[in-house]
């Protein structure tokens, strides 16, 4: 995506990561000619075949379907307008290995389930996740691992009073955004002040990537991959460097 002010970083596996969660979701237009039995009879056979699962009794409307792995690894969502799957990011290796043969089930989906060849957006969402310990209570203070997590440019973007206050008990998510055309990146960030008895605190960086045009379904591997990579790019773009030597297994974190 053109005119992100973020450096292209080469890509490489870390001991250690921060990932607590990755979506993929894929958005589409139902032909209206395409009644919900239908589309439950088609949906039997694709689980069958993707999930080794039957679906059971069904009621006549097309909602929200899930599957989810045993482990819970994977959790598949999908519906008449929307096909999205969550991966936990604690098991998630890479975009290739983990998040690439998810989305071609989805795009399977799109094209034997929902019975069309392309779709009208196209969404990957990462969530990372620092956890601070609390002191005899007193929360650890949301600047100071603001200053070891995030560089000091994107503390200034992200930045809010209510963000700050330690008071707040509601989070405020603080975002900013960049779009070209149909392309946007999207980085939210907010600190998260657990009750006392739990003892931690935790930083939040959420990162998304969506293109809203028409793209083919044989395209969507492409154009996820390039969106992946920006996003990569984009998280190394904010995190300090003692936040990649923790990754590389070089040094503890804060306690």
């Amino acid at each position: 995506m053109n005119g992100l002010p973020f450096q292209s970083v080469e890509y490489r596996q870390y001991k250690n990561t921060f990932l607590t969660r990755v979506l993929l979701s894929l958005d589409y237009d139902t032909p209206t000619s395409v009644a919900d039995e239908e589309l439950l009879s088609r949906l039997k056979n694709f689980a069958e075949a993707y999930f080794q699962l039957e679906i059971g009794k069904c009621s006549d409307s097309f909602r929200n379907v899930q599957f989810t792995r045993n482990d819970g690894a994977q959790v598949f969502m999908l519906s008449r307008h929307n096909a999205a799957v969550i991966l936990d990011g604690t098991k998630y290796v890479s975009y290739t290995d983990t998040a690439q043969p998810q989305l071609e089930k989805l795009c399977d989906f799109v094209e034997k389930v929902i019975g069309i060849g392309k779709v009208r957006r196209l969404g990957i969402r990462k969530i990372n996740m620092w956890q601070f310990k609390n002191d005899l209570g007193t929360p650890y203070p949301a600047e100071k691992a603001r200053e070891f997590v995030l560089q000091e440019s994107i503390r200034n973007v992200l930045s809010s009073k209510n963000l700050l206050d330690e008071e707040r008990r509601i989070p405020e998510f603080v975002k900013k955004e960049w779009q070209n055309e149909c392309d946007r990146l999207v980085l939210r960030s907010a600190y998260l002040l657990e009750p006392k008895a739990y003892g931690v605190s935790r930083l939040v960086l959420d990162t998304a990537r969506i293109v809203e045009r028409d793209v083919s379904v044989k395209e969507i591997s492409v154009v996820a991959k390039v969106m992946n990579k920006d996003l990569y790019d984009a998280y190394f773009g904010c995190v300090n460097a003692d936040i990649v030597k923790i990754m590389e297994g070089l040094e503890n974190g804060a306690k």
